[in-house]
């Protein structure tokens, strides 16, 4: 991978590391440190500031240096939206400073800091599109082209760009010879490889949960938005339910993209005068509605809608129940769970203006905590549940506020002449 792909590896500014700075912490760094390895679930954002990382792949025993990273730079790619499980290492080979940024913490940079926004973007989906080639290896899938369940993993993969090496035992004789040195035979296929884990008679459903793109990966099943179809339309609605605050899961049946997804171009779609292919459409719609908080999960369908007990559930292929909890005209937005997994707190307009409500875990009993005036958005609990952090207008621009779990002793605890939002409790 060229490190010369300026639009992939940018080098920040003092100005845009100070700002990242603002939403991290400084942390030192050795030679031989791992910041995260290959097969993990996830992974932290890094702006290095002194030192040097380098990106490898391990695959067929031995480690694959793809680039390096050194002072101004920044490492992570497109998983830190998508949440796909890590496929390449970062390891220290000169000692140093990185700002440390959590993929929450990532996300509130990218929601307030536009222009950095911009720059970290474009360079998650040029990294993503080197990878695909020079990180293939990181994961093989061995199966037959007769086989309709290989057809249908090589199809997901390729359409939701995960990086990947097919090997084909029907003409390479070596492949199954692998095979039997692995303790694998024809029976087991599907097989796919990851590092060091071995997936056996794997689905494409088995996969996508494996790599963390499902829903049941998510930490809650409750949402205010859901959208069956992961075409353009369905990637448009996203974008703006979750642009507006709205808890929103988007359900495709293959893979997200839709049939546009695998058009070669695309020639009738507003805002694109010259084509577009429809893979860079999806990958461009994709990031952007998860940019904004939106959750994807394939290959899943909508089996069925029904109401229980004033909520509405959907039914998915799978046999699993996502839940709309709240059930009014109002908006009931930015919902949380407290550390005890009993209680869900949230936004809601109910009585005309933005307050923090709490309610049960079942949807039941509740219960406004702030009043006054101002719009009061953006709750979070502390980490032992008895603490909510939120930003509030209600002396004229958004501060943070802290305030007791009952919605007593509320506290300003930002008070400058800027926008403060979008606050957290580490």
């Amino acid at each position: 991978m060229s490190s010369e792909n300026t639009e992939a590896f940018p080098i920040l500014s003092a100005a845009d590391l100070a700002l990242v700075e603002d939403h991290g912490v400084r942390r030192s760094i050795d030679v031989g440190d791992y910041l995260f390895r290959q097969g993990e679930q996830t992974n932290d954002f890094y702006a290095v500031l002194s030192g040097a990382v380098e990106i490898v792949v391990h695959a067929d025993g031995t480690d694959r240096v793809i680039t390096r990273h050194g002072p101004g730079r920044f490492v992570g790619e497109l998983n830190l939206v998508t949440g796909l499980r890590v496929f390449v290492s970062a390891r220290v080979v000169e000692p140093g400073e990185v700002v440390v940024l959590s993929r929450q913490a990532l996300q509130h940079l990218l929601a307030t800091e536009t222009r950095l926004s911009d720059v970290i973007l474009r360079a998650f989906m040029a990294r993503r599109a080197l990878l695909l080639s020079s990180a293939a290896a990181s994961l093989r899938l061995v199966g037959s082209r007769f086989s309709p369940e290989t057809r249908r993993i090589r199809e997901y993969l390729t359409r939701s760009r995960v990086p990947h090496e097919w090997l084909n035992p029907d003409e390479d004789p070596s492949i199954e010879a692998l095979l039997q040195t692995s303790g694998l035979d024809p029976g087991d296929l599907p097989v796919v490889c990851t590092g060091e884990t071995v997936l056996r008679r794997v689905t494409a459903g088995s996969l996508a949960e494996y790599l963390g793109l499902t829903v049941a990966n998510l930490p809650s099943r409750i949402f205010d938005l859901v959208i069956a179809g992961g075409g353009p339309a369905g990637l448009a609605a996203a974008v703006y339910g979750a642009s507006e605050g709205l808890r929103t899961l988007v359900l495709d049946m293959v893979a997200v993209g839709g049939q546009a997804g695998s058009s070669s171009r695309i020639e009738n779609y507003f805002g694109f005068p010259t084509g577009i292919s429809g893979d860079e459409l999806t990958q461009r719609a994709l990031v952007q509605a998860e940019k904004f908080g939106a959750h994807l999960t394939s290959p899943c369908a909508a089996a069925s809608l029904r109401e229980e007990g004033g909520h509405l559930v959907v039914r998915l292929s799978d046999g699993s129940d996502v839940v709309r909890l709240t059930n009014n005209p109002a908006i009931d937005t930015m919902g949380g769970w407290s550390p005890d997994g009993n209680r869900i707190v949230f936004t809601s307009t109910r009585d005309g203006n933005a307050r923090i409500y709490v309610m049960n875990a079942d949807g039941t009993s509740p219960a406004r905590l702030t009043s006054g005036p101002g719009q009061d958005v953006t709750p979070e609990w502390s980490s032992d549940g008895k603490k909510i952090v939120f930003s509030s207008t209600r002396n004229g621009n958004f501060e943070i506020y802290l305030m007791s779990a009952d919605g007593t002793n509320q506290t300003r605890l930002t008070n400058n002449p800027a926008i403060d939002i979008l606050p957290d409790i580490y």
